[in-house]
């Protein structure tokens, strides 16, 4: 039986470390300066720092290809659109995340800010999460858009009681499949650093959005789970960009799916078009995007850059640029961005990651 006063020390400590979670391939020949946008002085715009000896990493782009581009996910055929919209509600994908909050209630002992660390980390849980407070039978006066709070709303004893009932044994991937395990522990790694970086983004560079696009980037390749339930349509090289290659193996690529996990999770427009555009940046003009969404969708595929050129790369080691158009809009200096800070943050993120998926 849990009392009110570790009740009240639980939750304390769960947002403390929510603060803290969220604050703190083939290479192509041809190679581009990979600082657009640069700037020569250290004024205050957006993007600046100070001075500080710090140097960032090292990496290089691989060109993208200017005849290719994404498909229109908005005009997708009616039929394939709503046959996709009825597998993300029917569908329940593997991740390697959805195990350990299990082993935790089976646990004597467990505290709710243990069960929180780990799903304010795991996309398809938090998908899960944020779905469950958003519906009816919570019959809020907003949309809860960050994990962390959808938990304290949802109470711990609430909690356990919806991830017991969330049977994940029966979709349990062989234990042999190693290779499939690492893919799955990859992209949580990658989600959780790309969650980290665009919250660190958007709270010290752009002062924009900081809690959304916690969420933003926890979810934004979370379809990628659901791609191995679906059927291909074609085999690819697997040597290009992930929505390429999935376009043309599925007719449809993982931001698309995203959108509609989040979508499906009844959170806000911004994060739904958010995840639905963060790779436009890479392949279109910024009128591309719609306004209102413009912003945060450059935030996350930022955010997705960086933990990149940090080294965490999550499905191949391609790095592609970010058309210069964006940082001329924002006035951003993307080499200015890197800081130690930011480095400690996302180590911070993968260290607590990778304890879990020790443990």
């Amino acid at each position: 039986m849990i009392t009110i006063l570790s009740i009240v020390g639980a939750l304390f400590l769960l947002i403390i470390a929510f603060i803290i979670n969220r604050k703190s391939g083939s290479q192509g020949e041809d190679e581009i300066d990979p600082f657009p946008g640069t700037a020569s002085s250290t004024d205050s715009k957006p993007g600046t720092r100070p001075s500080d000896d710090y140097e960032g990493p090292e990496f290089e782009y691989t060109c993208l290809d200017n005849s290719i581009s994404l498909i229109d996910g908005k005009n997708l055929a009616p039929g394939l659109s709503h046959t996709l919209r009825q597998k993300v509600k029917t569908m329940t994908p593997v991740t390697s995340a959805a195990f350990k909050p299990l082993k935790l209630l089976e646990t004597p002992g467990t505290k709710a800010e243990q069960i929180a660390a780990v799903v304010a980390t795991a996309p398809v849980f938090s998908s899960h999460v944020l779905k469950t407070v958003n519906s009816a039978r919570f019959n809020l006066p907003s949309k809860v858009n960050c994990v962390g709070t959808a938990i304290l709303v949802m109470g711990y004893h609430e909690f356990k009681k919806m991830v017991m009932a969330y049977d994940l044994k029966k979709f349990l991937p062989n234990a042999q499949d190693e290779a499939q395990l690492k893919k799955y522990n990859d992209l949580w790694l990658h989600s959780a650093l790309v969650s980290t970086c665009a919250a660190y983004l958007g709270q010290n560079v752009f002062h924009r959005y900081e809690q959304e696009l916690g969420t933003i980037g926890l979810l934004h390749d979370v379809g990628k789970n659901y791609l191995p339930l679906l059927k291909k349509k074609r085999p690819t090289a697997g040597q290009i960009s992930s929505c390429i290659e999935e376009d043309e193996a599925y007719g449809f690529n993982h931001a698309i799916l995203s959108s509609y996990v989040a979508q499906e999770c009844n959170l806000s427009d911004t994060i739904v078009n958010a995840v639905y555009y963060h790779h436009h940046p890479q392949f279109f003009l910024p009128d591309k995007i719609p306004m209102d969404y413009r912003l945060p969708s450059f935030i996350l595929c930022l955010a997705d850059l960086i933990c990149k050129a940090y080294g965490y790369h999550g499905k191949g080691k391609q790095i592609y640029p970010i058309r210069e158009e964006y940082f001329e809009m924002y006035d951003i200096d993307l080499k200015s961005i890197f800081s130690k800070k930011l480095e400690m943050d996302l180590n911070r993120c993968r260290f607590t990651v990778e304890s879990f998926m020790k443990s």
